[in-house]
C-alpha cells in the first residue's frame, strides 16, 4: 500500500468558497476543490452535527473531480452555529438542491459516510434524476432499531461490544430516566446542560468505537473540535436528529431503495463497524440490486480506517470512469 492509499491525496486548498443563505436564518458554508471543469461530486459529511474538514478534500483525484463540500445547517462554519430551527432532513435535502442550482450543476455524483449516507439516499429518493452515482461508506438507514442499538439499549446494542463506553454514557443519566437515555440527553441539552452535551459528544465520536485499531487515526474523521460552543452545537444537533428518528418514517429508505436500482452505487462497509451496523449495508445492497457494489472491509467505522480508505479511493476512481462515459 503506497502513501497515497494510506493518507489520501495531498492537501489541497479550495479554489472557491463562500456562504449561501437558505432561509430561516441559516447560511451554509460551501467550498469547491479540484478541477473546476471536472465532473461534479458532492461530499456529504457525517454526524449529524459535525462538519467538513480539510482532510475530507483528500479522497478525490483533484485532476478529475470538481468536489463540492458544505457544512450542513448549524454545523461547522455554517451560521448560526447550532441553530435547530427548521433544521431537518427535508430542509437539508433542499439545501443540496439550492447549492447545485447556485453552482450550475444539474447532475452529480455523491460521496457520503455514516449520517451522510442517510442524507444522500434521502436526496436521491426525492431528486433521482440529479444523481449519477453514489459512493457510500458506513451505511446508516435511520431506522428505529439502529438508533436504539446505539442510544437506548446497552443490553443488546453497542454495550455488548463497548461496555466501557456504554457505561460512561449511561452513568451520566439518573436511574429514573434510563428507559430512554437519548431523550434525557436531548432534554438536558435543550435546557442548556453543557456537561450533558460534552458527554454525548464524547460518546458519539469516540475513537475507541470508530476504528478497528483505535490507534489508526489519519484523515480526521472523528470529532476534532475542542472548544465548548462547537461541542455543544454538535451534541445539540445530533440529539435533535436522533430523538426525532432523523425526521424520516421508520424504514423509509429501505422500503423505497428499489427506486435507485438504476444508479451505480458503491458501498464500503467496515465488517467491524460498531457505529453503523454492517447488516444495514447488506440490506441496502440487496434492495438496490445489480448496480450496487458492496465490500465488507477489514475495518471499523471511520473513513480513514486503512482498509476503508484504500477502497474508497479505488471506488471513487472506478465511479469516475463510469460517469464520464
Amino acid at each position: 500500500m503506497d502513501a497515497m492509499e494510506l493518507f489520501g491525496y495531498p492537501k489541497i486548498e479550495p479554489y472557491d468558497k463562500g456562504f449561501m443563505s437558505v432561509g430561516h436564518g441559516h447560511r451554509i458554508y460551501y467550498e469547491q476543490v479540484g478541477n473546476h471543469q471536472g465532473y461534479p461530486l458532492i461530499f456529504l459529511h457525517g454526524g449529524p452535527g459535525v462538519a467538513c474538514n480539510e482532510n475530507h478534500r483528500r479522497f478525490f483525484d483533484p485532476a478529475k473531480w470538481r468536489v463540492i463540500l458544505f457544512d450542513q445547517r448549524g454545523c461547522g462554519r455554517s451560521e448560526p452555529l447550532g441553530l435547530l430551527v427548521d433544521n431537518t432532513t427535508g430542509y437539508l435535502v433542499m439545501d443540496i438542491v439550492r447549492l447545485m442550482n447556485r453552482l450550475g450543476i444539474s447532475e452529480a455524483a455523491f460521496f457520503a459516510g455514516s449520517w451522510g449516507t442517510t442524507l444522500a439516499l434521502a436526496f436521491a429518493l426525492e431528486f433521482t434524476e440529479r444523481v449519477s452515482a453514489m459512493i457510500l461508506r458506513g451505511v446508516y438507514l435511520a431506522n428505529k432499531n439502529e438508533i436504539d442499538y446505539f442510544y437506548r439499549d446497552g443490553e443488546v446494542g453497542i454495550g455488548i461490544y463497548h461496555p466501557e463506553h456504554w457505561q460512561r454514557f449511561i452513568d451520566f443519566v439518573p436511574s429514573r430516566f434510563r428507559g430512554d437515555p437519548l431523550r434525557y440527553y436531548h432534554d438536558e441539552i435543550r435546557n442548556g446542560n453543557r456537561a450533558a452535551a460534552i458527554e454525548i459528544a464524547g460518546y458519539n465520536w469516540s475513537n475507541g468505537m470508530m476504528y478497528l485499531n483505535s490507534s489508526d487515526t489519519g484523515l480526521g474523521t472523528t470529532n476534532d473540535s475542542c472548544d465548548e460552543p462547537t461541542l455543544f452545537a454538535e451534541a445539540s444537533i445530533a440529539a435533535h436528529y436522533f430523538v426525532n428518528n432523523c425526521f424520516l418514517a421508520d424504514g423509509y429508505i429501505l422500503k423505497n431503495a428499489f427506486k435507485l436500482a438504476h444508479i451505480p452505487i458503491s458501498i464500503t462497509q467496515g465488517r467491524y463497524d460498531m457505529v453503523c451496523q454492517p447488516r444495514s449495508a447488506w440490506l441496502l445492497h440487496q434492495a438496490l440490486g445489480a448496480n450496487s457494489n458492496l465490500a465488507l472491509t477489514l475495518a471499523g467505522h471511520a473513513s480513514d480506517d486503512p482498509e476503508n480508505l484504500k477502497r474508497l479511493i479505488s471506488e471513487t476512481n472506478r465511479i469516475y470512469d463510469l460517469v464520464k462515459k
